[in-house]
């Protein structure tokens, strides 16, 4: 709609754009385009026309029921009609994200062939993530889509030659996806290369046999429907529909959203199929577990650490010191924490090793805070599990004036500190494990609450026990023979920096059993939350 800047006429024009030179250049003929009306007013230019959807020009114009990428753009005078369009836009232009077909489409008759879903409460198609697919009856060479699910970035269905994106072979990926601008929702044709680093998603090098129906993004949900033809569009990007393939669905934040494109990891939902299915020939699989043992694994070693060696290791040095000969408890504390430090460390590492490939791997904000504070905190942990024997090779006498500050640095600030976060972040690891849960399960995570309860109510107990009731016992009994301490003090433990008993404490018994109780407690729960751990999905 093209301004004359002599007389403010408007008018409708057909022009095209060369690959080179970028500039406009008006049709050789203006067969197709009819203008019905046209105004420049408040500095505002309009017009309104007709143009046949067949090309009235082959070579200069374009189908207008054909897979495009709507482009708008605003010029100032310098682009008027004394001077023709050469001028680049001077005042703005935009792109639309995802591609249209102009003309309507309707929706196709459809004989639904197969669904898969995420979650196991789902009513009807309402699901965290679903997918459906049909034949069309009237086009034997498309079968036609209909994706949705609770996410505000996007939706995708991975067809996979086993149940890992980027796996064996190339992965392709159909998106629905929303533009965080203005909430609309494009169908897009992407693919996964295989072991490729870092794992993203690429965009097909054109969207040849996928055509959008119809798109929604309401009530936190994006929906599309599209069809895809069985054959693969793009030879090396796309699978054949008739082949044999295990189902993905993934589910990502605005991270992921049109305005970034899809480099990043599905931060809220992913599922694999339990078996291979031929989408041609029908089939609703079971929702079964992506191969991702190493995550699994990680969970398993990190609790096996910090879940039971380290907290045992720590009641030994709070409450057993009393009950046991000289030097006993330090022994015993010594070796848990340096037998947990084995788990640990290969945890931390082959959580790494998991995520080597993944661009999304450390991030950080809004998106994704249970994870962000999970990564920094671990990192935080294995520095301090290593910082603190450290600091005990420097440690004076018992009988220095400085060694209430050895005391509060190794025991107080950094023991207590690091088993604090510890047992933070297996609370995080363990959401992060039910919140990707393909089945949506918090069974591990909320018997690790219960557990993280019963815990610190009996370490509240023994703490006041040791630290209150225990020294009034003695006082007491000191008082009734006559001022007599109970036990005999020698030489210090070249060990365990303490003095040796001639015998141990009269409550010896009673601490026996606690840890016996502590250990069992740890132990069998423990157990569960493992078993638990390692039968899961993530």
């Amino acid at each position: 709609c093209q301004r004359n800047t002599g007389n403010n006429n408007v008018f409708a024009k057909d022009t095209f754009n060369p690959q080179s030179p970028r500039s406009n250049n008006i049709d050789s003929n203006q067969n197709g385009l009819v203008m019905i009306s046209s105004s420049f007013s408040g500095g505002r230019i309009s017009c309104s026309f007709t143009r046949t959807i067949e090309a009235g020009n082959p070579g200069q114009d374009r189908q207008l029921n054909e897979s495009v990428f709507i482009l708008l753009a605003a010029g100032s005078e310098r682009g008027a009609a004394n001077v023709g369009l050469t001028l680049r836009h001077d005042i703005t232009r935009g792109a639309a994200a995802g591609a249209v077909v102009l003309t309507p489409t309707p929706t196709p008759e459809v004989q639904a062939l197969g669904s898969f879903r995420i979650t196991n409460n789902c009513q009807g198609s309402v699901c965290t993530v679903y997918a459906q697919w049909s034949s069309v009856p009237s086009d034997s060479s498309v079968l036609m889509f209909e994706l949705e699910g609770s996410a505000t970035g996007w939706v995708a269905m991975g067809l996979s030659a086993d149940r890992v994106m980027g796996g064996n072979g190339i992965d392709d990926v159909f998106v629905c996806q929303r533009n965080t601008g203005n909430d609309d929702v494009f169908a897009k044709d992407t693919f996964n290369p295989q072991n490729q680093s870092p794992r993203s998603n690429n965009i097909d090098s054109n969207q040849n046999g996928l055509v959008m129906i119809s798109s929604s993004f309401s009530g936190g949900r994006i929906s599309c429907s599209f069809t895809r033809t069985i054959e693969a569009g793009n030879p090396g990007q796309d699978r054949q529909l008739n082949e044999s393939v295990f189902i993905l669905l993934a589910a990502g934040s605005e991270r992921g959203a049109a305005n970034v494109g899809l480099t990043l990891r599905h931060d809220l939902i992913r599922g694999a199929a339990a078996g291979a299915v031929v989408l041609t020939e029908g089939g609703s699989p079971e929702v079964g577990c992506a191969d991702n043992p190493l995550v699994r694994v990680h969970g398993i070693l990190m609790y096996i650490a910090w879940g039971i060696l380290v907290p045992i290791a720590y009641f030994f040095a709070a409450n057993m010191r009393p009950a046991m000969p000289t030097g006993l408890w330090f022994q015993f504390h010594r070796a848990l924490m340096l037998i947990a430090i084995i788990p640990s460390v290969i945890g931390f590492i082959l959580i790494f090793v998991h995520f080597r490939n993944d661009a999304g791997l450390i991030t950080f904000g809004s998106e994704n805070p249970v994870g962000s504070a999970h990564l920094v905190i671990g990192v935080v942990v294995i520095f301090l599990q290593f910082l603190n024997p450290i600091i005990s090779f420097a440690r004076c006498k018992p009988t220095s004036s400085k060694r209430v500050i050895f005391n509060w640095i190794h025991g107080y600030i950094v023991g207590y500190g690091v088993i604090l976060l510890a047992l933070v972040n297996i609370t995080l690891g363990l959401w992060l494990y039910g919140s990707r849960h393909t089945q949506n399960q918090f069974s591990a995570f909320w018997l690790w609450i219960a557990v993280l309860i019963i815990f610190s109510i009996w370490d509240s107990l023994t703490f006041l026990y040791s630290k209150f009731y225990w020294p009034w016992r003695q006082k007491e009994d000191k008082k009734e023979n006559g001022g007599t301490e109970m036990t005999e003090k020698s030489d210090l433990s070249k060990n365990s920096d303490e003095k040796p008993k001639k015998k141990p404490s009269k409550d010896a018994p009673l601490r026996y059993i606690s840890l016996g109780l502590t250990i069992g407690f740890l132990a069998v729960f423990g157990l569960i939350i493992i078993i638990l751990v390692a039968i899961g999905c993530f």
